[in-house]
């Protein structure tokens, strides 16, 4: 892709992790992912404040359900991506799961 001289380029941190050069199969919800780092938080000095926060909070809520259900199991393989009311982010719209 070509950007010519006074085109407006816009990066989005909904982008992030995305890049199918870099990530394998990028749309997929894998928790496991482990494809060379997460650029969700930023780096270096413009690292987000609640990095911290937000990784326990999903160790937390992910390893309680997956102790409680064990057996659970992604129903789709793809769940439905829908578009946030915030303009630079994304959310599943739901995630289907038989416990």
């Amino acid at each position: 892709m070509k950007i010519g001289s006074g085109e407006l380029v816009a990066g989005l941190i909904s982008g992030a992790n995305r890049d199918p050069a870099r990530y394998r199969d990028p749309d997929r919800l894998d928790i496991r992912r482990d494809d060379g780092g997460s650029i969700s938080f930023a780096s270096g000095i413009h690292s987000c404040i609640g990095i911290a926060m937000a990784r326990l909070e999903a160790q937390i809520a992910i390893g309680r359900f997956t102790r409680r259900f064990p057996s659970a199991r992604l129903i789709d393989e793809n769940p439905d991506i829908e578009p946030s009311a915030l303009p630079l982010t994304r959310g599943y719209k739901r995630i289907r799961v038989a416990v």
